[in-house]
């Protein structure tokens, strides 16, 4: 197929197949389609096609995820398993994780 036969219409009939036929999550379908935009802004810089397939589509919303937290509990009994832990790396794992749990860092 050559790229100026690229449509909107076969974009979204891309799109309506892999909801319907392959049932992916709106964060896949979002991931594939800002690959297709990039893909055809890439053949639009380099000459390769003269018009943008992919423009009016739009990605759909994805569900926004809140992290879990452990509990303080959690966290004493986390740190008091790893304070008794006699394996060579005892040091090491026992920091890792006071760190992680102490700055709010994320894994």
């Amino acid at each position: 197929m050559d790229l100026d036969e690229l449509t909107l219409s076969s974009v979204r009939r891309f799109v309506q197949d892999q909801v319907i036929n392959h049932s992916i999550k709106p964060r896949t379908l979002q991931r594939r389609i800002s690959c297709l935009k990039s893909f055809s802004k890439y053949c639009l810089k380099e000459n390769y096609m003269k018009s943008d397939f992919t423009a009016g589509i739009q990605a759909p919303e994805a569900d926004k995820y809140l992290p879990k937290y452990m509990t303080l509990q959690e966290l004493h009994k986390l740190f008091t398993c790893l304070e008794h832990d006699l394996r060579p790396q005892r040091i090491r794992n026992e920091l890792m994780f006071k760190l992680l749990a102490t700055t709010g860092m994320r894994r």
